[in-house]
């Protein structure tokens, strides 16, 4: 529901967010090269602050063009300054605050070159904690009318604690445990050589940042609670609930300004990602230049109240899992010395039967498949 009308659509350089089955908005862009995109948030939470600034990059090659060089500071509205340091090109960061309910901050900017940019002031909303974090086993169409997909549905419910929280964002952040096919039980480089640890590359852990970003406007609420706010929604097939999995999910309070910027962003275009994009926000927010009126400035400074809550969910029972498994090539191990020595080392397991074959890494190497070996400080097992 928007209550109002955004600022007017610039470009989009990037893919961003995907919430939506609106298509892409691809504009002429030759006029904008090189404008200052931003990207800048303050919470309540304990932890860094990053201001990001990067320039706009063609619409057909897409890369992170940090701006670097800049003086960035943030102020709140009692006149106190906090620095942001460029800790890495294009990526200012501080540690120095916290920030605090009820009060207003303000993004000022000054380039290498003298130019001053700044953001309107923001105020800080409070926070408001996550309920519950839950899931429904649901099943989706497919384009095969004789199948449909199942998988678990997320869901959020909160409540509001005060009258000036009615609009919220909610972005995430998946961890999941999974195995590889198949123990990698030989090694084959001119001879059969048995892997001493079958086990090594079988169990891996993968984090993902969720490209969809999910708005709420809760302004028409006749009571006080959220829910059953849909998230996002897993299947099987893949392998992201074969064993263990875990969500992360990150609840910020915003104002109607920031929610209609977001809201904006997500009708424009589908298919990237809104916090962790190359090129975070590709249409105009609340930042100007004051020594040059007319720029265009690109993204957003923002500030939020923050909470999070993170849940675990196990391999849903009476699910039945569709990903593809590694076939073993029986036949070639009779014929694996006809193998060139650059196609070393190749891996062998045994099949289901118990008869060894050739299998790819990827199917005895769980770190092949985006996964990490060492198991993540927060996991907790089953």
């Amino acid at each position: 529901m928007l209550t109002k009308l955004t600022k007017s659509f610039l470009f989009i350089v990037i893919g961003i967010i995907a919430n939506s089955c609106i298509e892409k908005f691809d504009p002429d862009i030759d006029d904008y090269d090189d404008q200052l995109v931003v990207h800048g948030l303050i919470t309540n939470l304990d932890e860094p602050y990053i201001i990001r600034l990067s320039k706009t990059s063609p619409l057909d090659e897409p890369e992170f063009r940090p701006y670097t060089g800049a003086t960035v500071y943030v102020e709140d509205d009692e006149g106190n300054n906090y620095a942001f340091p460029e800790v890495e090109p294009g990526i200012y960061q501080t540690n120095s605050f916290t920030g605090e309910v009820g009060t207003s901050y303000r993004l000022d900017i000054v380039t290498a070159t003298g130019d001053v940019y700044q953001s309107d002031y923001q105020e800080l909303l409070n926070s408001s904690d996550i309920d519950s974090v839950y899931t429904v086993t649901e099943t989706r169409p497919t384009e095969d009318p004789y199948y449909d997909e199942v998988g678990l549905q997320f869901y959020v419910s909160t409540q509001m604690i005060s009258s000036n929280q009615l609009y919220y964002m909610w972005q995430l952040e998946e961890t999941y445990e999974f195995n590889s096919d198949y123990p990698l039980e030989y090694t084959y480089s001119g001879r059969f050589t048995p892997y001493p640890y079958p086990l090594e590359f079988f169990t891996c852990w993968a984090t993902n940042q969720i490209e969809d970003v999910f708005l709420f406007d809760a302004s028409d609420l006749s009571s006080n609670e959220l829910q059953k706010v849909p998230l996002q929604y897993v299947n099987t097939e893949t392998r992201r609930l074969s064993i263990r999995y875990s969500l992360m999910t990150n609840q910020f309070v915003i104002n109607e300004d920031t929610y209609e910027f977001f809201k904006s962003v997500q009708e424009m275009n589908s298919g990237g990602d809104l916090l962790y994009s190359i090129q975070p926000y590709q249409i105009t927010g609340n930042i100007e230049c004051l020594s040059n009126p007319d720029e265009k400035v690109l993204g957003l400074f923002w500030v939020a109240g923050k909470s999070s809550k993170r849940i675990f969910i196990d391999r849903p029972e009476n699910m039945l899992f569709y990903y593809e498994i590694c076939p073993v090539n029986t036949q070639g191990v009779p014929f694996i010395s006809n193998y060139s020595p650059s196609d070393w080392p190749l891996y062998l397991t045994y099949n289901n039967v118990g008869v060894l074959g050739i299998v790819g890494r990827s199917c005895v190497d769980c770190t092949q498949r985006g996964g990490f070996l060492a198991k993540p400080d927060f996991w907790i097992d089953k």
